[in-house]
Formats: C-alpha cells, structure tokens, sequence
C-alpha cells in the first residue's frame, strides 16, 4: 500500500483529496503547512507527496527540495490555483513529478498520482539494476586469487578513466565482456550507454546494418530510417566482440570512425558526429589473420592502443576452487537449494582438468551439478557423467599445447569417437548417449571411416583393429 502526503492549508480540499485516495486504498497522511509535512516526511516512508504551492509558512517548493533530498526520494506533484509557467517550470526543475491547476478533477489527479508511483518504482528497478551492475563488474568484486589476473585488474583500473582504445584477448570463456564492463564502469562514461555487439554472430550485410544504421529504402526491408549501435552509444561505450570475424569492408568503415569521429547510416549521404569509447575482444591472433590478409593491419593498430590479455583457467589454478564455489551460490540460489560446500573430491577433480571452455565451461559444470544434488554438498556422482568417470585431462602449459600435434577437426572427432567405442567396448548404444548423437549418425559417422563393428568388415573392407593399428587414441 503506498504512502500518500496531503499538504494544503485548505480544510476542504485536504480532507476530499485525502478521503479520494483513501478509497483508492491509499495510505494517507494530512498536513496543513510545511513544518507539519516536513515532520511526516522525516518520521515516514513516504511515497509520494501531494502538496500545494502556496502554504502559510512556505512553499510547496520547500517540501519538493526536502522530499528529492532524502535517502530514498519519494515522487512530488505540486498542486496550485496560482499556475504560471514560470511556477510550473521551477517545480519540474527542481524534480517534480507532475504539476495540477486548482480546481482540478479527482479521476485525473488520481491517473496522475498512479503514474507518478509507476515512474518510483521503474526507479527503484533502476537503481536496483545499477547496484547489482556495479557489484558484478567491478574489478573489486571480480572473483580471483591469481597473480595474473591480479595484474589485469590493476591495469583496468588504471586505463578505465581513459578514452584510449582497448583490444582484449584470450580464449573463448575466459571472461573478456567482463573485463569490459568493469573498463566502462569505472570511466567516466559510466552514466551513458555500454553496448556490445558480437561481430561473428551476423553476416556481413547485417552488421553494417546493426553498427550503423539506415535509411528508409536503402536495401530491401528497410521500410523505416533506424539508428544504428554505435550512435545509440553515443557519449558511452561500445565492445566489438570477435572484432577477428569483422570483414575487411566493415573494418574499414570502422577504422573511420575511430579517425574521424563520424559515421554515415547505409543509404545515406550525412555524416553525423559520434563521441564513442571503442573497446574490441577476439580469440584469435590478429597478427597471423593480417598475414593472412583478413585483417587490416591499420586497423589493428589503432583499436590496440591499449593489450589486455586474459589467461585461460587451466593457467589460474588458484582461481579454481574460488570460482567454483562462487557459482555454487549463485545457481543454488537461483533455484532455491541449500546447497554449500563442494566436497574436496570434486575440487581435485576440477583442479586435474584443462577446461577448454575456460569459466564458462566451469560456470555450466556447476550449475548442472546443483540441479543434480540431493543433500547440501556437490559429490562426484553430482557431475555429468562424461566428466565424473573419465580419467581428467592433465593441465598442460601454454607451451606444452602449442607443442602437440595439431590434427584436422575432423581428424579429432573420430579418434574421439573411437576412443568412446572402445570404453563401452563397441556398445553403440551406451557411445550415442555418452556422444550425444543419434544412432543414424554413429553409422554415418564409422561408414566414412570406412570402419566395422567388432567382427565384421566395414563398406569399405576395413577391419576395427586395422583402423586402431598404430593410432594412439588415448587423450592425455
């Protein structure tokens, strides 16, 4: 029930607006003159305050600035049988949520106080939205203990308040678009808009599209002129995410606007002035895609003014066990599970893994886990069984990775494949399931390797054991 403020020094008026609201279930507090409202104000969790102009010892004026003032500011519709447009733009001035000539009508002022009472708690969301924002990307909230990472949260700090251009790299999951919002956060831009925009996720003829804009009738089915997202970023920031998979066309068109501050919508001939903060995260190495000439090399230089690059979990080990429990709150939460500790058997296992999908990868893990657990630990027989029964894959440096084999993808697949055969001792039924495809598949998929089942010959006259001979199918 809402909390209403009635001031006017008019007996009849106080009393008829009051007993109005109070039907509308309304709670409603009455007062005659300022001192008497600023004490209900100051003694109450008032929700909006309904007050005339002109009072005996003051202004309406007076109790708007004390309402705006408080700890939680409550909406102020100011009420006057005075109106000027200079009273009327002073109220909105100084924070008012509306503004009503005496004598007005019930049924309006009460659509009035209704909408004044949506536009608080669309606030309240907001702020709640603002608080939650800040505690989740800055960079004193980020969870991790390594040194690594330690450093990276330091140069966000230091660079945040720049407008300097920033290229963030590292492995899928590894948490650049937080790293992102934590730059933005703590900039001055703070207050205008973050905008990120995946460049893998469209085609090109779209992206152009979406970044910057159009005109009615520039191509077929721009039926209306739109903004694209760099100007909706206007005087904020905007995150190119996999700025690796921008074609060359919209690199350039980018490069531009970096140069020259301005960007034209497709189809049009105006320019317009844009004031944006560019921050770009990929996955690949941007200096072999310029070799390979999908990259502009002018391009790269200027959207890395400032490297940031972000360590792949199997390198923060420490970061592990932080992180795990983290998310363990935060999904049993989510679903309501009262669900605390993670048993040490599952953090060594955890800790064994390289995790290829990074924090991602670990975010899904636990979160499967929660909704499998029936007491208040995570155990191993709360992860999925891929990952609970097979033997963990040992963490390997940087170096040792870039040391192995490098085989074709389809190359991976069917040693993977055969790999899973060989454990369910060629039980096509129990591989499907642990692969997660069809049985249609599983026969396409050995038909091509030219492979039979134990006993038999496959189409192409090749025995299992001959596929096996001399391929190392254990992964390490």
């Amino acid at each position: 029930m809402a909390k209403i403020l009635v001031i006017d020094d008019e007996d009849t008026i106080r009393r008829t607006v009051a007993a109005s609201l109070e039907a509308a279930k309304y709670q409603i507090f009455k007062a005659a003159d300022v001192k008497k409202g600023l004490k209900i104000l100051d003694n109450e969790t008032i929700d909006l305050v309904l007050s005339d102009l002109r009072l005996p010892d003051g202004s309406g004026i007076d109790l708007l600035r004390a309402a705006k003032a408080k700890e939680y500011p409550c909406e102020v519709i100011i009420m006057t049988g005075y109106a000027t447009l200079d009273t009327a733009i002073q109220a909105m001035q100084e924070g008012a949520s509306d503004y009503v000539t005496k004598p007005f009508n019930i049924g309006e002022l009460s659509v009035r106080i209704e909408r004044a009472l949506q536009q608080k708690q669309l606030r309240r969301k907001v702020r709640r939205l603002e608080r939650e924002l800040h505690e989740r990307f800055h960079p004193d909230n980020i969870i991790s203990n390594s040194a690594n990472m330690q450093k990276v949260l330091e140069q966000v700090k230091n660079i945040a308040p720049t407008d300097s251009s920033v290229l963030i790299t590292g492995e899928s999951g590894t948490g650049k678009e937080l790293i992102a919002n934590a730059i933005h956060l703590l900039s001055k831009r703070s207050e205008h808009p973050f905008i990120a925009v995946n460049c893998g996720a469209l085609p090109e003829s779209l992206l152009e599209s979406e970044l910057f804009g159009h005109v009615r009738g520039a191509f077929t089915g721009a039926t209306n002129t739109r903004a694209g997202l760099i100007e909706s970023s206007d005087g904020g920031t905007l995150l190119l995410d996999e700025i690796g998979d921008a074609s060359i066309p919209v690199q350039t068109k980018l490069l531009r606007v970096l140069e020259n501050g301005t960007i034209r919508r497709v189809g049009d001939t105006q320019e317009r002035k844009i004031n944006i903060r560019l921050l770009a995260a990929t996955n690949k190495e941007l200096t072999r895609e310029i070799t390979a000439g999908r990259f502009r090399q002018d391009f790269y230089y200027r959207i890395n003014v400032i490297p940031i690059h972000l360590a792949p979990l199997r390198e923060r080990l420490e970061d592990i066990p932080l992180l795990a429990k983290f998310f363990l709150k935060r999904h049993a939460a989510r679903i309501s599970k009262q669900i605390e500790e993670i048993d040490s058997a599952v953090i060594e296992k955890l800790m064994q893994y390289s995790w290829p999908g990074n924090i991602r990868e670990l975010e899904n893990l636990i979160e499967y886990a929660v909704a499998m657990a029936d007491s208040e630990m995570i155990r191993i027989k709360n992860l999925p069984f891929t990952f609970s029964q097979e033997s963990p894959v040992q963490n390997k440096s940087r170096a040792d990775l870039l040391q192995q084999e490098i085989l074709p993808i389809a190359e991976i697949e069917k040693r993977h494949i055969l790999l899973v055969l060989e454990k369910v001792n060629w039980n096509q039924r129990k591989a499907c399931d642990l692969l997660q495809i069809s049985k249609v598949t599983l026969y396409r998929r050995l038909k091509e390797y030219g492979i039979s089942p134990p006993g038999g010959n496959a189409p192409g006259g090749k025995k299992r054991s001959q596929a096996l001979k001399g391929q190392n199918t254990k992964f390490k």
